[in-house]
Parts: structure tokens; C-alpha cells; sequence
């Protein structure tokens, strides 16, 4: 994969961030990729904020922004003119309390890759009431761990919010508890 090859697919996935609707839905592929990319965490970041964020904040500020999808060509052609060079505007759009999880779960997967399988498992717990666990090959301690001692602490106060917003769709604390204690594994 050539160097231009990597970038792009940084900006594809970071794109996600900016779509107007429940971004946890793309935590996992975002991780996926930008853990395989060749960038540092700050350089990640860096990227994120001088490059996409000027880009694709705009969606945000809409009333009725993209939700479903950013063609790949449309996000490599909004971001390409902002690549390298310093953001001289602040940046409206907020993402960091999805970059803060982001970042804790790309080291974690640089470090462990098995900790991708672990994320594509359980995040779906705290998605909504709808979502379906793939629990795969993970067996329940090796995810007790991950599930009590990293994923709680990160999603748990984003989902308080969301279930008190519109508890029909999204799980309480105790509806995610629940559907921890089921899950098929």
C-alpha cells in the first residue's frame, strides 16, 4: 500500500466521525483501519484535526447533514486540498470524547490484536436494544476483562445519555448488564 493509499483510507474512515448520526455504529471499522495504518497516535490525530475536521465539520453544523455515507472519491476530494498544511480556523465540530475512546482502543489493538475481536464482540452491547453480538471465538473471561474494565468506563456515560434521550432505542445500564450476562459465549 503506497503512502497516498494509507492517507486515504485514514480520511475514509475518520470521515465517519462526521456523519449525522450514532458514530459508535463505526467504532470498530475505524479502529480496524487506522490501527493498521503506519501513523503514530499523534500524527492520527493531527490528521484528524487539520486535515478531516476542517473538511467534513460541515455536515455536522447542518440541520440535516449525511447520515448514511460519505462516497470514498467525495471524502479523498474534500480532504486532499487540507493535506499537510495547518488549520487557521478553529475546528466547530467536536469529536474529541470519540477520539479520546478511539485512540485507548488503537493502542490496545496495536498492542493485541486479538483486542479487535474482543471490540467487535462486545461493543454492540451498548449500541442499542437492537444490535446483535458476534461473539465469535471469544471466550466469556477473556472478555470479562475488556467488557468491566475498558468498555464500561468509556461507553457507559455516552449510553446514560442516549437511553435518557430515547430509552426505546437505546439500552439502559441495566439493559446492557443484562445482555451481558446472555450473551451467547
Amino acid at each position: 500500500m503506497s503512502n497516498d493509499d494509507h492517507r486515504h483510507a485514514v480520511w475514509v474512515a475518520l470521515a465517519d466521525l462526521f456523519l449525522d448520526t450514532d458514530v459508535r455504529l463505526h467504532y470498530v471499522g475505524i479502529v480496524r483501519v487506522l490501527a493498521a495504518s503506519p501513523y503514530s497516535i499523534e500524527e492520527l490525530k493531527r490528521i484528524l484535526d487539520d486535515e478531516v475536521t476542517p473538511a467534513l465539520q460541515h455536515n455536522l453544523l447542518q440541520v440535516a447533514g449525511e447520515w448514511a455515507f460519505f462516497p470514498e472519491d467525495w471524502v479523498i476530494a474534500q480532504v486532499s486540498p487540507r493535506r499537510g498544511k495547518k488549520r487557521w480556523l478553529p475546528n466547530f465540530a467536536n469529536v474529541d470524547e470519540d477520539w479520546r475512546i478511539l485512540a485507548t482502543w488503537i493502542l490496545r489493538v496495536r498492542e493485541d490484536p486479538s483486542y479487535l475481536t474482543a471490540l467487535e464482540c462486545l461493543v454492540p452491547l451498548f449500541l442499542s436494544k437492537f444490535s446483535q453480538p458476534q461473539t465469535g471465538k471469544c471466550a466469556r473471561r477473556q472478555l470479562a476483562g475488556v467488557y468491566e474494565g475498558e468498555l464500561k468506563p468509556l461507553l457507559l456515560p455516552i449510553c446514560r445519555k442516549l437511553h435518557e434521550t430515547s430509552p426505546g432505542t437505546y439500552p439502559s445500564e441495566r439493559e446492557i448488564e443484562e445482555m451481558w450476562k446472555q450473551l451467547p459465549i
